[in-house]
């Protein structure tokens, strides 16, 4: 089996939390998923002693042979239960296979999901993928959820993610960068799209840099941005930028059901039917006419920050944070403002569900909430097709200008 590890980290209190709630998790990561097996532990399994449970454990799996489609960097995975989308060794809500031989024995992706373990240079973080119910509740509603402390990581380096910098970016300068976007996004006195325009300009002036070879210069430019956002009027002509419910709702209503086509479990299913009333789908539609979707949306996205004070204030902005905490923002993706784009994205995606629920005569509650995000990022966060297109489709239609994307951040 791979070789685990304990290593200190820098963690959110949410992390330090978490606990698998097993057969009482409403959305288990055991259905509906392919669920790859990387080669140690398959050689792992293979070793097991010759029972019926050995025997029905690997007979529940395909091999890749070369020669037929498989999961990317996949060795075997688990063929589904007939007639389900279950994985075979899912029995009454457990795994057999960690009921038998423990966490140990489990492949890298079932021993590491939810977790997102990332190193860069000599740090190592980690932060939850929000698909799981149970990190969403943790994340989202706990008020010191994203306080950092100092703790221990149970891991392994085969599902370690190491982020790839820029030529030229020491890792002690990539690191402060990080630190400066998640302090960007959590600062206090301006509505969380505001403190995401600066986040905007700040990687549209990075990505500026790192293009023109200047990586060794991001110190001097992280206290150089950090000056003039002090400076007076640097956030006025944000003030004057529109609200464009109406684009938002349309633009992020078409990425959301391009994206909804693969079968959802029954909570999703919930899920996805609520958020369609919300938007004015009526019983059996599939698209709704422009101006039910717009007067839903404007409805929802007005009524949205109360609801949101009164269940989980800090509801979108422990989203956002968890995003460039799990992504290691803004280095994942071609350049800063690309990876900022992918952001403004799902963000925007997000909202439009959770003004979707906000839209009726009842208000939502902190469990409703919660679960939308959740469902989203079921259906989203691990596509990296869909990350893709999105992009595709937001360059080849012109909505990635700045001046666009600070309107579809405005509430």
């Amino acid at each position: 089996m791979p070789a685990a590890y304990d290593k200190p980290a820098l963690l959110p209190l949410y992390v330090t939390r978490f606990r698998c709630v097993g057969d009482r998790c409403e959305d288990t990561c055991c259905n509906g998923w392919t669920i790859t097996v990387d080669r140690p532990t398959y050689d792992g399994w293979r070793k097991l002693p010759g029972d019926d449970f050995r025997s029905e454990l690997l007979g529940a799996l395909q091999v890749a042979d070369g020669k037929s489609p498989a999961p990317p960097g996949a060795h075997a995975w688990f063929k589904p239960k007939p007639g389900t989308r279950e994985c075979p060794m899912l029995s009454g809500g457990l795994c057999r296979v960690q009921q038998r031989g423990g966490e140990e024995s489990l492949s890298d992706t079932c021993f590491s999901y939810p977790r997102t373990t990332r190193t860069l240079g000599t740090s190592l973080t980690q932060a939850l993928s929000l698909s799981c119910p149970e990190a969403a509740r943790l994340a989202l509603l706990a008020p010191d959820a994203f306080e950092f402390v100092g703790g221990n990581v149970h891991g392994r380096a085969s599902t370690e993610t190491r982020t790839v910098l820029p030529k030229g970016l020491q890792p002690d300068a990539a690191n402060d960068v990080r630190l400066f976007c998640l302090q960007l996004v959590r600062s206090e006195g301006a509505p969380l799209w505001v403190r995401l325009a600066v986040l905007g300009l700040f990687c549209e002036r990075l990505t500026a840099l790192l293009e023109a070879g200047k990586a060794p210069e991001v110190p001097a430019f992280l206290a150089a941005f950090e000056q003039a956002l002090a400076s007076p009027g640097f956030l006025d002509a944000l003030e004057q930028v529109p609200a464009r419910h109406a684009e938002q709702a349309q633009v992020f209503a078409s990425l959301l059901h391009s994206g909804l086509q693969r079968p959802p479990s029954p909570h999703q299913g919930r899920v996805q039917e609520a958020v369609a009333r919300g938007l004015g789908a009526s019983e059996g539609e599939s698209h709704v006419d422009a101006a039910r979707l717009i007067a839903a949306y404007k409805r929802g996205v007005e009524q949205l920050p109360a609801v949101l004070d009164a269940q989980a204030p800090k509801l979108l902005e422990h989203y956002v944070l968890n995003e460039l905490l799990r992504e290691g923002f803004p280095f994942e993706t071609a350049t800063p403002s690309a990876h900022f784009l992918d952001l403004v994205v799902r963000f925007g995606m997000v909202r439009l569900m959770l003004a979707a629920r906000c839209s009726g005569e009842t208000p939502p509650d902190a469990a409703a909430l919660v679960e939308t995000v959740q469902v989203f990022c079921r259906r989203f966060q691990h596509d990296v097709e869909f990350a893709r297109q999105a992009r595709a489709s937001f360059h080849a239609r012109g909505w990635d200008s700045m001046a666009k994307v600070f309107g579809y951040l405005r509430a």
